[in-house]
């Protein structure tokens, strides 16, 4: 990928999603409104950014559609493909991009809060001791 066209997204606690062009707007709102401070749910976060940037993002699109439809209408035969793929292109981008991005993030905080709570918590002596057989000082390895 070139590196233009990746962004990232800091969720919440220090997590990245990295995501392409056209969702760059919606991310970018939602890091502004999480970095507002609110005590807002992440779901509420993200419903109010996809609002907010929902206007740009439809007549961006919109406007975009208009210009390859009229060269697939007057561009020639030869244009007709190139075209067609372009309208298909803007069609699926526009619906990902508002109706698919945004809710695998949630799906995905919702997934790693859930595991991040089911993770058992390791006890000192045990941690201390893996630290131990780690560096070799396990005394119960016999040297041969």
């Amino acid at each position: 990928m070139d590196a233009p066209l990746v962004y990232q997204l800091s969720c919440q606690r220090h997590r990245w999603v990295a995501m392409c062009g056209r969702d760059k707007c919606f991310f970018d709102r939602i890091r502004e409104n999480l970095r507002m401070g609110k005590k807002e749910s992440l779901a509420s976060v993200i419903n109010l950014s996809v609002n907010q940037t929902l206007s740009r993002t439809v007549m961006t699109s919109g406007l975009t559609f208009l210009a390859v439809i009229a060269i697939f209408l007057f561009g020639g035969p030869v244009l007709h493909g190139f075209s067609l793929a372009l309208v298909i292109g803007i069609i699926i981008g526009t619906y990902s991009s508002v109706f698919v991005a945004s809710p695998i993030v949630l799906a995905w905080h919702d997934w790693y809060d859930a595991r991040s709570k089911k993770a058992p918590i390791a006890a000192p002596v045990a941690v201390a001791a893996s630290k131990a057989r780690a560096a070799g000082l396990d005394k119960r390895r016999v040297k041969g």
